[in-house]
C-alpha cells in the first residue's frame, strides 16, 4: 500500500481503459508527461549547430522523468557547463539482441539513479530542470534521444561520441517513434500528490485533495455520460466511512469523489472532498482509483491515504477576551476598561472565553473540574494573581497562584451575555472570570492562560492571553483638551494665547506654578522660535512654555491632585525673522528634576505664519532715455512698488522702509547722487517713501503728503541717477529693506542703464 505522494509517483503506467494502441516496439515508453510537441524535432537542421538527433519535449520545470525501458544506467551526473547538458542520464538497453541507448538531458539536480544502477521501465529517474546551469542554460525541457549503439565509455564516464547535434544525420541516432509508441490510450494517469490532514479528532474533519496527471489522450470530464471520478477501491466500489454517508462536501455517493474541473490530456486533475470522522478511534486505510463511469476503472496505483481518528479528548479554542472594571462582577460584559496605562496595584476584571471543541464535557465541579490555568510555562505562578481580596466578588479571587478561575458560566453569542451553567458541552463557550492585580513592574507584560482538567490533563495552548501595559508609580497624565488652533499670525505683529488642559492620572500631586511644566517636544527640549518674553503669560524659557497655571474647577488649589485637571496658559509670538509657512509647536509635560512623563498624546498647535513683508514692482518712469544716458548727466527714475504683505510701511520712525541696492545687498552704487534737491540717503540707500501712487497711468499721479503705505497701496520712490561710470551697459539692482528689522524678498528688480559719451 502506498501512503505518500512520493510513493504515488514512483512509476508511469500503461493504459487499462480504451483500445490497445501499442504495436511493435511497445516495450519502450514516453519518458515524461505531458510530452508535448517537440520544439526541436529529430533530424531538424539548426543553423550553427547541425542536425538535432533527438526530441526536445516535456517543457515544464519539475515534470517527473521516467526510464523508457528496462536497462542499466551508464552515466548519471551533472556535466561541466561547457557540455551544455546540465544533469544528464544515459541508460543502456538490450532489445532483440541489439544494444540501444536512451538519453535524458537537461534534468534537475534530483537524479534518483546513479551509474551502474539497474532500472525498470517506468521507474522515476529525475525531473525536468529549471533554466540555469543546472540544465545547461536552456529553457526547461528534456532532450530525449535513442541511439542504436553500445555505450563506448566505462560506467560513470562520459562517452564523448555522444552529441545532441551531428554534422550529418544522424550517427546512429534514430527517431524515437521506432521504439516508442507515443500514441497513448484513451485513459491513463500518473499519481502526483495526496494532501490534507490525515489525523483528526473523533468529531473532526479534513479536506483531502488527490492530484493525478491525465496521461491519456482523452479529456477527463466532470459531467456527461462518461464522467471521470475517484472511486472507492480495495475492493472496488468500497464505501468510505469518512463520506458522512455520501453527503460530505465533494462526495457524490459513499464511494465516489467528484472531479473539480474538466482536465485535458497532459494536465493535472484534482479530486477534493471533506473527510468527516466516523467517531470511532483507530487507523483506516482509504484507497481510491479513477473510474470512467459507464466505461471502466483505470489501473489501481495504490492511491491510499491512511486516516487516523484520535480518541475522544478535552480540547479548547480561544473565543474572546473582555477586560472590565474590577467591580463589574463575573457576568458583566458591558463595562469595558483597558489593560493599558496601569499603575502598580491597579485591578482589572478579565473574562476569557474558550469554546469546547473536544468530545468530552467540561464541568465546573466534581472530581475533575475544568479551570483556567497559567501557561507559557504551564502552571506558572502569576504575578497578576488576586487571592483573598475581600472587597471583590469571592468568585473573582484566584483559586490558586496558577489557577485564575473556575467556570463562571456559559457565553451565549445570540444575546451577547453570560448564562449560568456548570457544564459546557461540545461547541459551547465557557466563561472564566477573575480579577488581576498589577504587580510592581514596568513595561508590557503578556499573561497566557489555557484550560486544565484537574487530575487529567492540560488542554493544548489556546492562545488566550492579556497584554498589560504597566507604568511606574510616579507622574502620569492623559490629554483633556486645548484651545482653538491659532489663526494666521503675522511676524512682529500678532500674538496668540493658547491653553492646554491635562489630567493627573498618576499617584503624585503636581504643584501649581512649580516644576511640572510643558516642555517643547519633537525634538525634545528644542529652543522654540515662538517664545514670548513679555505680557501676562511669558515663557519660562525657550524650551518651557508654561508651568501649571491653575486647577480646573478649583482655582485656589496649590496642587493638582491625582484625578484633577491642570490648565497651562502661554502665548505664541512669531519672530520678525521667521519666513511665511505652516509651522507646528509640539508640547509635552515634564517634571523638571525628575523626567518626562511617559505618555505621548502628540499635543501640538499648528502655527500658520503669514508673509509679513512682500512687494511687487509695478512701474518705473524715467525723466530721460536710460538707453542713452550721457556720461556725467543726471535723470530721475520714479519707481512704483505695491505693498503685498501684511505690514504698514513707514517713511520714517524706528524702522523706515527704503529702496536699497542688492546683488549684493548694501552694494555702493556707481549711479548714486549725493547732492542736489533729492539726494540718496547714502551710497546704498536710493530713496525713502516719497508718497502714495493713486494712478499708475502716464507719468503716475502721486499723493506726496502720504508717507504711510498700507497693505494693498502703492508707494513711490524717487531715485536721482548720475551717469558716473565709463561708457557701457549696466544693471542696477534694488529691493526694499525695513531698516533695523529685515530685508524684503528679493524680486530681482533692476534698471538697465546704458552710459554713452557726452
Amino acid at each position: 500500500m502506498l501512503g505518500t505522494a512520493a510513493a504515488i509517483t514512483a512509476a508511469a503506467f500503461v493504459l487499462t481503459v480504451g483500445p490497445a494502441d501499442a504495436k511493435a516496439a511497445s516495450s519502450f515508453q514516453i519518458p515524461c508527461f505531458p510530452y508535448g510537441t517537440p520544439n526541436y524535432a529529430y533530424g531538424q537542421y539548426i543553423g550553427g549547430w547541425g542536425y538535432h538527433v533527438a526530441e526536445d519535449v516535456c517543457h515544464n520545470d519539475g515534470i517527473p522523468v521516467f526510464a523508457a525501458a528496462d536497462g542499466v544506467v551508464k552515466y548519471s551526473a551533472r556535466t561541466p557547463d561547457s557540455y551544455r547538458w546540465g544533469n544528464l542520464i544515459i541508460i543502456q538497453h538490450s532489445w532483440k539482441s541489439s544494444s540501444i541507448l536512451s538519453l535524458y538531458g537537461h534534468l534537475n539536480n534530483d537524479r534518483r539513479v546513479g551509474a551502474g544502477a539497474t532500472v525498470k521501465k517506468g521507474q522515476r529517474i529525475g525531473t525536468v530542470g529549471p533554466r540555469g546551469s543546472v540544465n545547461g542554460n536552456w529553457d526547461p525541457h528534456t532532450h530525449f534521444g535513442i541511439r542504436q549503439a553500445t555505450y563506448k565509455a566505462g560506467t560513470g564516464s562520459y562517452d564523448h561520441t555522444i552529441h545532441g547535434y551531428e554534422p550529418s544525420c544522424c550517427a546512429g541516432w534514430v527517431a524515437s517513434g521506432k521504439y516508442v509508441n507515443d500514441r497513448r490510450s484513451n485513459y491513463d494517469y500518473v499519481g502526483a500528490a495526496i494532501s490534507g490532514n490525515r489525523s483528526m479528532n473523533s468529531n473532526g474533519e479534513s479536506v483531502m485533495t488527490f492530484k493525478l496527471w491525465n496521461t491519456g489522450r482523452q479529456t477527463w470530464l466532470k459531467g456527461g455520460s462518461t464522467p471521470v471520478r475517484l472511486g472507492g477501491n480495495r475492493p472496488q466500489d468500497r464505501g468510505s466511512g469518512f463520506s458522512d454517508g455520501g453527503t460530505a462536501e465533494g462526495w457524490l455517493t459513499r464511494n465516489r469523489i467528484e472531479l473539480l474541473d474538466d482536465t485535458p490530456s497532459g494536465q493535472l486533475a484534482q479530486f477534493r472532498a471533506t473527510f468527516k470522522s466516523s467517531g470511532n478511534p483507530g487507523t483506516y486505510p482509504e484507497c481510491f482509483a479513477p473510474v470512467v463511469e459507464n466505461l471502466g476503472w483505470m489501473r489501481d496505483l495504490g492511491l491510499c491515504a491512511t486516516m487516523t481518528i484520535k480518541p475522544p479528548d478535552w480540547r479548547g479554542q480561544h473565543y474572546g477576551t473582555y477586560v472590565t472594571e474590577p467591580d463589574s462582577g463575573p457576568t458583566d460584559l458591558d463595562s469595558t476598561a483597558s489593560p493599558s496605562g496601569l499603575l502598580p496595584g491597579d485591578r482589572r476584571s478579565v473574562k476569557i472565553l474558550v469554546r469546547n471543541v473536544g468530545e468530552l464535557q467540561w464541568n465546573a465541579g466534581g472530581a475533575n473540574p475544568v479551570r483556567l490555568a497559567t501557561r507559557r510555562p504551564t502552571d506558572r505562578t502569576s504575578a497578576f494573581r488576586t487571592i483573598g481580596a475581600g472587597d471583590i466578588d469571592a468568585s473573582e479571587n484566584w483559586p490558586d497562584k496558577n489557577r485564575a478561575s473556575a467556570i463562571d458560566g456559559r457565553y451565549d453569542p445570540g444575546t451577547d451575555s453570560v448564562v449560568a451553567d456548570a457544564t459546557i458541552t461540545t461547541g459551547e463557550i465557557a466563561v472564566f472570570s477573575f480579577v488581576t492585580t498589577t504587580p510592581d513592574k514596568v513595561g508590557n507584560i503578556r499573561e497566557y492562560f489555557s484550560p486544565v482538567v484537574e487530575g487529567k490533563k492540560h488542554m493544548s495552548d489556546t492562545g488566550s492571553s492579556v497584554l498589560f501595559n504597566i507604568l511606574d508609580r510616579g507622574y502620569h497624565y492623559s490629554y483633556v483638551s486645548k484651545s482653538a488652533d491659532p489663526a494666521t499670525i503675522t511676524p512682529g505683529v500678532t500674538e496668540q494665547d493658547v491653553t492646554v488642559r491635562l489630567k493627573n492620572t498618576g499617584r503624585e500631586a503636581w504643584p501649581v506654578d512649580g516644576n511640572l511644566r510643558l516642555g517643547t517636544d519633537r525634538a525634545r527640549d528644542h529652543k522654540s522660535a515662538f517664545i514670548t518674553t513679555t505680557g501676562p503669560d511669558p515663557w519660562i524659557a525657550r524650551n518651557r512654555p508654561s508651568a501649571v497655571d491653575s486647577v480646573v474647577g478649583a482655582p485656589g488649589d496649590t496642587t493638582v491632585d491625582p484625578g484633577q485637571v491642570a490648565e497651562f496658559d502661554f502665548t505664541i509670538t512669531i519672530p520678525d525673522s521667521l519666513g511665511a509657512g505652516n509651522y507646528r509647536l509640539y508640547v509635552r509635560p515634564v517634571m523638571d528634576g525628575v523626567g518626562w512623563l511617559p505618555e505621548d498624546y502628540g499635543i501640538n498647535f499648528p502655527v500658520p505664519v503669514a508673509v509679513a513683508r512682500n512687494l511687487q514692482f509695478m512701474k518705473t518712469v524715467y525723466s530721460g532715455n536710460q538707453q542713452s544716458f550721457a556720461r556725467n548727466s543726471t535723470m530721475t527714475a520714479r519707481v512704483a512698488i505695491k505693498n503685498t504683505g501684511r505690514l504698514t510701511w513707514s517713511a520714517s520712525g524706528t524702522n523706515p522702509v527704503r529702496l536699497a541696492t542688492t546683488h549684493p545687498q548694501n552694494r555702493s552704487s556707481a549711479f548714486r547722487t549725493l547732492t542736489g534737491g533729492d539726494p540718496w540717503l547714502n551710497a546704498n540707500r536710493a530713496s525713502t517713501i516719497d508718497g502714495t501712487v493713486t494712478d499708475l497711468s502716464g507719468n503716475m499721479t502721486v499723493n506726496g503728503a502720504d508717507t504711510m503705505i498700507e497693505p494693498g497701496q502703492i508707494a513711490l520712490f524717487s531715485v536721482p541717477l548720475t551717469a558716473a561710470p565709463a561708457p557701457g551697459t549696466y544693471r542696477e539692482y534694488f529691493s526694499l529693506v525695513q531698516d533695523g528689522a529685515a530685508w524684503f524678498p528679493d524680486p530681482g528688480y533692476n534698471m538697465l542703464l546704458k552710459v554713452v559719451a557726452p
